[in-house]
């Protein structure tokens, strides 16, 4: 028909684009799970269902994945995910979290290891002006720094230890045999 052909399960446009134009939806069932997405022969896309999972895959080496939109007439690269730095998440704006388990009605940003329990997790939280960050690991510290370097370390007893890079540094515990606060030189001796 015209420039189309049809042959056994394949069909062909000898030229120009294919508009499917229903009334209604457009159902693409595949019982093997999986849609290809190829250009000229050569895939560069695939939805796939696996198991419960919906997944979108690039086959393409070090190929990224990048959600686009229309931002007020600006074409903007809401989300990319670098596949050549093992997927890492770069967004254009900032990530807005609005509920979580941890809270329904308080901003909560949540930081968690593949597959951890409740326990395996850290998080931001926004509640009325105050802003907390919490680790939620029963023996984990919490470490403040620059430069790739910790300044403030806040132990899981209620210990904080600043740690600057010349000089003394002070200690404040609670709890233990310590005092409650010194300061000591580089040498490690009480001022």
């Amino acid at each position: 028909v015209d420039n189309i052909t049809i042959d056994g399960n394949e069909i062909d446009v000898g030229s120009g684009d294919l508009t499917l134009d229903v009334a209604g939806d457009i159902i693409l069932d595949a019982d093997g799970g999986v849609v290809y997405l190829n250009d000229g022969g050569v895939g560069f896309g695939q939805l796939v269902k696996n198991s419960n999972d919906f997944r979108i895959f690039n086959p393409i080496s070090d190929g990224d994945i990048v959600f686009r939109g229309n931002d007020n007439g600006s074409v903007i690269s809401a989300l990319t995910l670098d596949m050549s730095e093992a997927g890492a998440a770069t967004f254009n704006a900032g990530v807005t979290a609005v509920s979580s388990t941890i809270s329904s009605t308080h901003p909560t940003l949540m930081l968690k290891t593949s597959g951890g329990g409740d326990t395996d997790q850290a998080y931001v939280q926004k509640y009325n002006n105050d802003l907390y960050v919490y680790n939620k690991e029963s023996a984990g510290n919490l470490f403040l720094g620059t430069n790739n370097t910790t300044k403030i370390t806040l132990g899981s007893a209620g210990s904080l230890t600043t740690s600057p890079t010349a000089g003394g540094h002070a200690v404040f515990n609670e709890g233990g045999i310590d005092a409650d606060f010194r300061v000591e030189g580089n040498n490690r001796a009480n001022l």
